[in-house]
């Protein structure tokens, strides 16, 4: 019995001595503690935005004002987001580099000559990357003989200029696939009602290797990344330009922020359409 109290009070008092001796020895320290968000590091959030025409002065839903762009870009900075292109993401997703975990992704799409004229000069002087999407059509039309008064699109010698600079990424809009309504009745790239899947794939093959090759043909490059029109697509028209065509990215406009880690899908991506008629803290204060 004298035993069982001896041996109780050595283990009371070693209890009590490595409690002082622990407490002492982290004494204003504080322990790590290990969230979820440092167990899910790798993740990175990913906002696109997609702007249509610049102008120098003008506003309106599809039109953004060269002042406005400058506000969205200053406000993101400030926000701590980091502007990458899509050079950037493939970079990623084949592991050849990492991501900020807050990146910005501006895109630019239908090939505004705008984007030469007004934002060009801006990336220049800020430093700052994105893409342009170009439909080839419109790009073929403005790269002939017409006047300066009739600019509107990017003729092929500007999309050169732009892709030499490693400030603009080419992007494949569709080579006249961009109406809201065609010949046919189709919405961008979408598949006709009781239209068979081989008549549809050939169509949407035919249509942006067209552009692809006149891209090859004029600034030596073809391009990875696609931007639906409208934002219209299909899972069969996923499986077309992955497996059949080889890109690497797709753009809708679902709207959302992308979470992407590594060996994230980057098909199907979300983004937002820019409204040329609210100013900055107001458009973003629902999104960042």
């Amino acid at each position: 019995m004298k035993n069982r109290r001896v041996g109780k009070l050595i283990a009371l008092f070693l209890g009590v001595f490595v409690t002082v001796f622990c407490c002492t020895l982290f004494e204003g320290q504080s322990l790590p503690v290990f969230s979820e968000t440092e167990e899910e590091k790798g993740e990175v959030s990913l906002l696109i935005l997609s702007y249509g025409d610049i102008s120098p002065t003008e506003s309106s839903k599809t039109v953004v004002s060269l002042d406005t762009l400058k506000e969205d870009v200053a406000f993101l900075s400030d926000a701590g987001y980091v502007f990458v292109n899509s050079e950037d993401l493939i970079a990623y997703k084949q592991g050849r580099t990492t991501l900020p975990e807050k990146a910005v992704w501006l895109t630019f799409d239908d090939g505004f000559e705008s984007v030469y004229t007004l934002v060009y000069p801006f990336f220049q002087e800020q430093g700052i990357k994105g893409d342009v999407f170009v439909v080839g059509s419109y790009s073929d039309l403005y790269s002939g003989n017409l006047s300066e008064k009739d600019g509107g699109y990017l003729s092929y010698t500007q999309l050169k200029e732009l892709s030499d600079s490693g400030l603009f990424q080419i992007g494949n809009h569709t080579y006249a696939l961009h109406e809201k309504k065609g010949i046919d009745g189709r919405k961008g790239v979408k598949q006709l009602r009781g239209e068979d899947d081989e008549s549809y794939r050939k169509m949407l093959m035919e249509d942006v290797l067209t552009l692809q090759n006149r891209l090859n043909e004029t600034i030596y490059k073809d391009s990875r990344v696609f931007s639906y029109p409208f934002g219209e697509y299909t899972t069969f028209s996923e499986e077309i330009l992955r497996d059949d065509l080889g890109f690497l990215i797709t753009l809708t406009y679902d709207k959302g922020i992308n979470s992407l880690s590594e060996g994230s899908s980057l098909f199907g991506l979300c983004r937002y359409q820019r409204d040329g008629r609210k100013d900055t803290e107001d458009y973003f204060k629902k999104i960042v």
